[in-house]
């Protein structure tokens, strides 16, 4: 009884020790060989600065792998799972994101960013976007809380009814973006652009703008933590 409870201690140590799970190495060749591979398991792959610009991606596992400084410009991602991917200065241009889950991803740094993406509905939990090229990107209903886009650029953004429950916003760039309909309850917008920017409607419970710039914002319906409802440019 002894040996087989030192034998079964040694087996499960040896599973503990088990690297995550690693992607399916035929989808990864079909990536390399195509620039395609929609629902593939491409999980803890390492695709730094591969060049798949228009690549179809959709519903594909890319969960914790590093596609750092990447071109995906116009790529189609929707549903994708890139949960704690590394996107660091990755080129999401016009990318196609719709319902993707982006929980954790590192976003950040990039010079072309991800202007003009459509990230419709896509799960940015505690997302890392800070000093990211966001013009023009599509949000709405997108999930961004405790989301870090400290100094982003998000001018001409939509973010329509987006949940950005406590972000970090501060210095971010936001003239002209609509944020109509958004959660900002707890968010910190210290020291933002938000210039012309429409945030009608909006929860803004508990949020910070300090030394934020709101010249010309449309406050129409939103409302504080008081329940105090600003109505004057309605």
């Amino acid at each position: 009884m002894k040996n087989r409870s030192i034998a079964l201690v040694a087996l499960l140590g040896c599973a503990l020790a088990l690297p995550a799970q690693a992607f399916d190495a035929a989808h990864l060749q079909r990536l390399k060989d195509t620039g395609s591979c929609a629902g593939c398991d491409l999980s803890n792959a390492e695709l730094d600065q591969i060049e798949l610009p228009g690549a179809n991606l959709r519903n594909a596992n890319l969960q914790d792998t590093s596609i750092w400084g990447a071109n995906l410009a116009g790529a189609d991602l929707r549903g994708a799972t890139l949960v704690r991917t590394d996107l660091s200065r990755a080129i999401l241009t016009n990318a196609k994101l719709a319902g993707a889950n982006l929980a954790k991803a590192k976003l950040g740094g990039g010079v072309q960013g991800a202007t003009g993406a459509d990230m419709t509905g896509a799960d940015l939990t505690a997302v890392t976007l800070s000093n990211a090229n966001m013009r023009w990107t599509i949000l709405t209903k997108a999930n961004l809380t405790n989301a870090n886009l400290e100094g982003a650029d998000l001018t001409f953004a939509k973010l329509i009814n987006a949940n950005l429950t406590g972000a970090a916003l501060e210095s971010a760039g936001l003239p002209s973006a609509d944020l109509s309909g958004a959660n900002l309850t707890n968010a910190n917008l210290a020291g933002a652009n938000l210039r012309q920017a429409n945030l009608s409607n909006t929860n803004i419970a508990g949020t910070t703008f300090e030394n934020a710039m709101t010249t010309d914002v449309k406050w129409c319906g939103a409302k504080d933590g008081n329940g105090v409802t600003y109505n004057d440019d309605c």
